[in-house]
Formats: structure tokens, sequence, C-alpha cells
């Protein structure tokens, strides 16, 4: 018989467009066979435009449970050797923010966050796996108004007028 593998996989819970200052929540989920997966290295490679924001959880049967490492732009957890259980997948959720001070920030530009799974094989053998996922870049779309009360004409010299500007953020 044969035990099926790993098993990696990331989403941001199906959003396709983000603006300026959004927070965006990734959740990369590892499935595993009972037992240890030896020397595990969990890394989440932020794109340009994109920076760390907290808001780490990790859930499932995994032991030891480690804080992640900001190198760059790169989030990583050093798990080591852990011990799983298939009940439940593993699953560690982040929090990313889209920067204001990225230069590219250009309407439906695409940011591609990528993220990968390492470990080593009974035998020794490094193995990698790979999950990504994009979203489209939205500027705000501004639209300005004004008015001024009171509307008649011609205005007495003592009378008051008063502007009104709205903006919105469509």
């Amino acid at each position: 018989f044969t035990t099926p593998g790993l098993a990696f996989s990331k989403t941001d819970g199906g959003l396709t467009t983000a603006g300026v200052g959004a927070i965006v929540r990734y959740t990369l989920t590892i499935t595993s066979p009972l037992g240890t997966i030896r020397s595990l290295l969990v890394g989440d490679d932020l794109p340009n435009g994109m920076s760390y924001a907290g808001g780490v959880a990790v859930s499932g049967n995994i032991s030891p449970v480690v804080a992640p490492t900001l190198i760059e732009q790169s989030v990583v957890w050093g798990f080591g050797n852990v011990i799983v259980t298939p009940t439940n997948p593993i699953t560690i959720a982040f929090n990313a923010r889209i920067d204001s001070t990225f230069g590219g920030i250009v309407n439906g530009a695409v940011l591609t966050n990528s993220a990968q799974l390492q470990y080593q094989t009974v035998t020794g053998t490094l193995r990698t796996l790979t999950s990504t996922d994009s979203l489209a870049l939205t500027e705000p779309t501004l639209i300005i108004s004004k008015a001024a009360l009171p509307q008649r004409n011609p205005l007495g010299g003592m009378d008051y007028l008063t502007y009104t500007v709205l903006l919105t953020n469509t």
C-alpha cells in the first residue's frame, strides 16, 4: 500500500483585487500522513509592494509551533522536526499589507505571492513544494463635488455663502 505524501497550498480566501493599504489574510495549508516531518521549513515570499502585517495563527496537530522570522520580503517558519497527526490539516495564517510606498501601484498590476514548503525525506533528500496566489491592484476612483448655499443671485452684502465639498471613493 502507499501513503499519500505531503500536500501544500496557499490562499487569500478568493480575493481577486485589493487597493493600497488593504490587509490580505493568507492561509498556508499542509496536509500530511501521521508521522514526523523532518526539517520542516515554510516560507512565504511577499512580492514588492506588500509587507508582513502580523496576525499569525498556527493551527492543527503540529508540535512544536514556532514564531515566524522576517528576512527582507520573506516570512519564514523553521519548525525543525515536527510530529503531525492526519486528523486536521496544519494551517498557518498571517496578514500582509499592500504598501502605499510601492512605486509600481498601477491599476490592474498583479502582485503574485509565492510560498514554499521544504522538508527532508527519510533518505535525506530535500523536497520543496510551492504554491502561489495572485491579486490585482486597484487604485481609488475619487469623485469630487461642490455645492454652494444659498443659491440666490445676487447675494446681499451681509449674506453668508457656505461651500460643501464632498469627496467619494468608489
